[in-house]
């Protein structure tokens, strides 16, 4: 506003010295003697002063112009400047990569991946030494079970115990019968005690593998297990069973009732490996898949 105001009072006072000095041109002029030469008033340098009051004058315009481009200018440098201080910040506050995560990412050495494959197969060998380890000690407590159950036979038959109290008559195949009709009547233990002295008074008749054979299913269906394991463990000591896949069958479920999933396992494998004919294949596969 001040600076509006003085620009106003300077051409005003312009204004005012135009006048006066028309004022004083309408004035009659004296005649110049001959031999003096007319004078041209000077108003050039007044003309001057006024314009360049007034801002008119080029030179300055020119030079406003100038310098309204050089602070233009420096206004551009100053902003590249400051563009050039922040990329350089931003640069600079970048966290550098961890060398932690730079270890991660590098590929793990020949070396140490061979070191490692070789611990792997380590510690497959020592399982498998595990199972095996498992299954001898399973198999030798069938056979010191087998040998307590023979002794138990020895003397109840020296000292004339109750395995003798269904004799047996000279006809094997009557006998037989019998006691299969006991053990399908749910008469397990008679049916035992008939079984035992069939295969006791004639190893090497036809039936008397079907006879060891009865006796596992008769402690089978009791729940005695463990019993039920030693007589079929018993029917493959007889030449040319036709017992023996059915045997292998039942000592599976034997194991697999007393929850030893992998002996049960084993047994059923069996089965499918060695009589791969037999008619209790697809029921030991349907075992194996409940396992698993």
């Amino acid at each position: 506003m001040k600076g509006m105001a003085q620009l106003l009072m300077v051409s005003l006072m312009g204004l005012g010295i135009l006048m006066w000095s028309g004022c004083a041109g309408s004035k009659p002029k004296p005649t110049p003697a001959a031999n003096q030469e007319a004078v041209e008033p000077e108003s050039g340098g007044q003309e001057d002063e006024i314009e360049k009051l007034l801002g008119l004058d080029e030179s300055g315009g020119n030079q406003a112009e100038t310098t309204g481009q050089n602070q233009q200018g420096g206004g551009a440098e100053q902003e590249d400047d400051l563009l050039k201080m922040l990329t350089e910040g931003e640069n600079a506050n970048q966290p550098e990569e961890q060398p932690a995560k730079a270890a991660q990412k590098a590929p793990a050495a020949p070396e140490a991946q061979q070191k490692i494959q070789q611990l792997e197969r380590q510690v497959k060998n020592l399982q498998r030494q595990v199972e095996q380890q498992k299954q001898t000690i399973a198999q030798l407590k069938t056979q010191l079970m087998a040998k307590e159950e023979e002794i138990r036979q020895l003397k109840e038959r020296g000292t004339g115990g109750g395995s003798m109290a269904y004799s047996v008559s000279g006809d094997y195949e009557a006998e037989y019968k019998h006691a299969l009709d006991l053990f399908h009547n749910r008469q397990y233990r008679e049916a035992i005690q008939i079984f035992q002295q069939l295969v006791n008074q004639n190893p090497n008749h036809p039936l008397a593998d079907n006879a060891q054979y009865w006796i596992g299913e008769s402690y089978f269906a009791l729940g005695q297990y463990r019993k039920a394991i030693l007589a079929f463990e018993k029917v493959f000591l007889f030449d040319q069973s036709n017992k023996n896949d059915y045997a292998q069958y039942k000592l599976g479920l034997c194991y697999y009732q007393l929850g030893d999933k992998q002996r049960a396992r084993s047994e059923f494998q069996k089965l499918i490996d060695q009589y791969p004919r037999s008619p209790l294949v697809k029921k030991a596969r349907q075992y194996l898949q409940r396992i698993s």
